[in-house]
């Protein structure tokens, strides 16, 4: 796979804001404890846990998670589902 300068600097922003979306969620688990705040913070989490997983094989070309677009797909619709379960009305 052929990484560009387009693909480096991508990742490295959602990095970045997701995990300033997760700090600003946890922050606010941390004031309001209710379940829907703690899925929004667990949605969060897995946007920021996924796009830190994902820089290193950017930088390491040993670095091997076997993360196949499907997989990526997968964890992106898992923490909006999440995201979306706690936006939901009681």
């Amino acid at each position: 796979m052929i990484i560009t300068g387009i693909d480096i600097i991508a990742r490295i922003v959602f990095a970045t804001v997701s995990t300033i979306t997760f700090a600003i969620a946890l922050l606010t688990y941390s004031r309001f404890r209710t379940k829907k705040m703690a899925l929004l913070t667990t949605g969060f989490a897995i946007f920021c846990i996924h796009g830190l997983i994902s820089i290193p094989e950017l930088f390491l070309p040993n670095y091997d998670t076997m993360f196949t677009d499907t997989l990526h797909l997968f964890l992106d619709a898992t923490a909006i589902l999440v995201i979306l379960a706690g936006t939901l009305k009681d």
